[in-house]
């Protein structure tokens, strides 16, 4: 990324701050504080410092980025005089503070999916924002996808989609056209508010379903932040996640082949004494129903396993499961506790870091 430096006037943390500011356009306060893990006195005077200098713009954010709240701070973005510092300093930046500008409508969700972006690549995800992403795979200009990961086990790059607590039917629509027709497979979309987790669902399940070679994972915001660590995505975690959980692994992802069908199944597992396919809906991924669903009563009777689905006991889970899946009479709930879900991550996390 750098190449050879010249003297900085500033500290070298200073100038990464600019380059962060470039990549993401824009930065909340509170998020400046988590990238440089400093104190907000610090911070404050910092940046206090830095736009007196010219370096940075501050605004006040508009709209419903704070739940609840009038004031919604302040957000950060770079100026010509901060890109021309990390020209020097041998980044390589081609786009003027104009043009990384967001607008007073798109300010809200571009924040809402930094809160959960890099809070993922300190988890070891890997994110690609949405001007590097569409040009790298030359996408409409026009398109809402937020960006990209790759999760920790580097196996799978999600399409991100962040939506706030209320969405327009024609939006959806726009964004199912979206999904259909670019070379993603695997898609996450993060809803922040039931209304929009259950527009959503109810959008990308009916007549005219999202169908992917992947997944297609409806997950509301917070749980996001907490699930998405100790998810099949994070292999490691995961394993760990389900054994204390009191199951037994008896094949991993990639050793299926104890499988009597050939359903593409989570695990096989042990539990209460039987072995059964496994199924985590705790990521709600729309695709694993419908591969539950393959797994018909003739197959069942032929094979004999049952099918266990790991849920939770929030509406956003074990109501909407239990209605997708009742017609499926060899499908077993695990439904556990969603705060035991938030525990159980907020605990590993905080052992490794």
């Amino acid at each position: 990324m750098q190449s050879k430096t010249v003297k900085n006037v500033l500290p070298k943390q200073d100038v990464e701050l600019f380059y962060q500011l470039y990549k993401n356009r824009a930065l909340s306060t509170a998020q400046i504080m988590h990238i440089r893990k400093l104190s907000k006195w610090y911070v404050y005077k910092k940046l206090g410092d830095l736009r007196k200098k010219g370096y940075i713009y501050t605004n006040h954010i508009k709209g419903n980025y704070i739940i609840g709240q009038t004031r919604q701070g302040n957000y950060h973005r770079i100026s010509n005089k901060g890109i021309r510092l990390l020209k020097k300093n041998g980044y390589i930046v081609n786009r003027t503070a104009d043009e990384l500008r967001v607008t007073t409508h798109r300010l809200p969700y571009l924040l809402v999916g930094h809160d959960l972006c890099i809070r993922l690549q300190d988890l070891g995800w890997e994110y690609t924002d949405s001007r590097a992403i569409k040009m790298l795979k030359q996408l409409n200009k026009g398109d809402m996808l937020h960006g990209t990961l790759i999760n920790p086990n580097g196996n799978k790059e999600y399409c991100i989609y962040i939506l706030l607590q209320t969405i327009q039917p024609n939006t959806l629509k726009s964004i199912k056209r979206e999904i259909m027709r670019n070379p993603f497979e695997n898609i996450l979309v993060i809803a922040r508010g039931l209304e929009s987790y259950q527009s959503v669902i109810k959008s990308f399940t009916d007549k005219h379903s999202v169908i992917k070679g992947g997944s297609v994972k409806v997950l509301p915001f917070q749980f996001a932040q907490s699930y998405l660590n100790i998810s099949s995505d994070n292999y490691g975690n995961h394993k760990h996640f389900l054994t204390e959980l009191g199951l037994e692994l008896l094949s991993t992802p990639s050793n299926k082949n104890v499988f009597g069908t050939n359903i593409d199944f989570d695990y096989l597992v042990k539990h209460n004494g039987e072995e059964k396919y496994f199924m985590d809906m705790l990521d709600n991924d729309l695709m694993k129903l419908r591969t539950i669903g393959e797994y018909r009563k003739e197959r069942y009777k032929r094979d004999g396993r049952k099918v266990l689905v790991l849920t939770s006991n929030a509406d956003f889970h074990y109501n909407f499961h239990k209605e997708a899946l009742k017609l499926i009479k060899h499908v077993e709930f695990m439904p556990i506790s969603a705060k035991q879900v938030v525990t159980f991550a907020t605990q590993l996390s905080n052992k490794k870091g």
